[in-house]
């Protein structure tokens, strides 16, 4: 299981993988996956914070650690 730390990193690494799969619909599909279950840990973990990250403008590349507790 990654730390908070950990998964906020490959949140952010994964937008690298998300801009280099475009144009391999597999590959994409599967970054897309990926990404999704890093918010759905992240929202699990952190539910409120998430809101917060969210509602202060949450983009694909943007870091939600400074918003979890």
């Amino acid at each position: 299981m990654l730390t908070d730390t950990q998964l906020c990193h490959e949140w952010r690494r994964s937008f690298t993988a998300l801009q280099r799969a475009v144009g391999d619909p597999a590959r994409l599909t599967a970054v897309i996956q990926t990404r999704a279950r890093y918010l759905d840990e992240l929202e699990r973990r952190h539910p409120a914070a998430f809101l917060a990250w969210l509602a202060h403008g949450a983009r694909a590349a943007s870091d939600p650690s400074r918003y979890l507790t």
